[in-house]
């Protein structure tokens, strides 16, 4: 049995379209480990950030909590990324190093960013660092669903809501409530992405 042209076509974007839904689902699988780990890292974060003051430490003190909170995630985000890359990087010795290089030029980046808005920022950093980051992180999250999938969207509306519903109505509870519902909700995402 032969096939037409109509058919042979369409039988390749079938074949197409089930080699892109292979990618997606397993860029979703490797992206949950990222989302879980970054999830942790919030509710101890916000949650130490709202514990600090009361336990009679000095606000100033959340900056070095969110600084050591962010070297572990970054630590944790490179042994991940090192583990689902193996294979390539021991068929690729250099690999390894270039993979390296990113890491450490991002780190410098985000550093410099961070540096920027502190300055241009001044006194109210502290307070406002707490939702614009949240955000932030969210417009990467909307960002990278154009190419990476929907269930990126889906993280990307809910650290936008949760975020903009507790600075907005529940000032008094932010804090509390990133911990909970922010990185919560992180941790879901990621639990979401590895059942595809």
């Amino acid at each position: 049995m032969s096939l037409s042209r109509d058919e042979a076509a369409a039988n390749l974007r079938t074949i197409e379209q089930a080699g892109q839904r292979s990618a997606q689902a397993l860029g979703y699988a490797r992206s949950s480990p990222y989302f879980s780990l970054w999830g942790v890292i919030w509710i101890l974060g916000y949650a130490g950030s709202d514990l600090l003051p009361r336990l009679g430490y000095s606000p100033r003190n959340r900056n070095w909590l969110w600084l050591t909170l962010s070297l572990v995630g970054i630590v944790g985000t490179i042994l991940i990324s090192n583990r689902q890359h193996r294979a390539q990087y021991a068929a690729d010795a250099d690999a390894k190093r270039r993979a390296w290089l990113r890491w450490v030029g991002g780190a410098i980046v985000v550093s410099f960013f961070v540096t920027a808005l502190r300055l241009a920022i001044g006194p109210r950093f502290e307070q406002l660092a707490s939702v614009f980051f949240p955000l932030l992180v969210a417009l990467f999250y909307g960002l990278a669903s154009l190419k990476l999938g929907v269930r990126y969207f889906v993280a990307s509306i809910a650290v936008t809501a949760l975020t903009l519903s507790a600075y907005l109505y529940l000032p008094e509870y932010f804090l509390l409530w990133m911990a909970a519902a922010g990185g919560g909700s992180l941790i879901l995402v990621g639990l979401w992405m590895s059942k595809v």
